[in-house]
């Protein structure tokens, strides 16, 4: 989910996965009914679709809240060398966006391959084993969190 408004493509604005989107929900729903107020239909709609759909079980729990920050966190300070196309023979940092730490977070994907099929424009900017090493990092935490599930 994007948490900027406003048109002209996905430049660096931030970007929400489903996991923290519940995380946010949960918290909302709790403050809610700890004044006497309800929840609208809606609200617990949306609440059960990113709990079904965050990538990581249950991420409202208190355990999982660390894995769900430290899977952004991990991701966003990636980097990956490639050859400039401006100047060949020189590398370039390139980072994932945050679109695609959003995208990753909520996939979960086990390999490359499945990355590449789901996450369109990825083959173009970064290899095989660049992706990997994302892969990694999402198994490492799918791992912990069903641990604590």
């Amino acid at each position: 989910m994007a948490a900027a408004a406003g048109g002209g493509g996905l430049g660096e604005e931030t970007f929400l996965s489903n996991a923290e989107v519940c995380i946010l929900l949960t918290s909302q729903k709790t403050k809610r009914e700890a004044n006497g107020l309800r929840t609208t239909e809606v609200f617990d709609k949306t609440l059960e679709a990113t709990r079904r759909f965050a990538g990581i079980s249950e991420p409202q729990k208190p355990g999982m809240v660390v894995y769900v920050q430290e899977l952004r966190q991990q991701l966003t300070v990636m980097e990956f060398q490639k050859e400039s196309e401006i100047d060949p023979g020189s590398l370039e940092m390139h980072r994932l966006t945050p679109f695609e730490v959003a995208q990753f977070s909520n996939l979960m994907p086990e390999n490359p391959e499945e990355a590449f099929a789901l996450m369109d424009g990825l083959s173009a900017r970064f290899e095989h084993d660049d992706i990997q090493q994302v892969c990694d990092i999402c198994d490492k935490i799918r791992t912990n969190t069903q641990l604590l599930a």
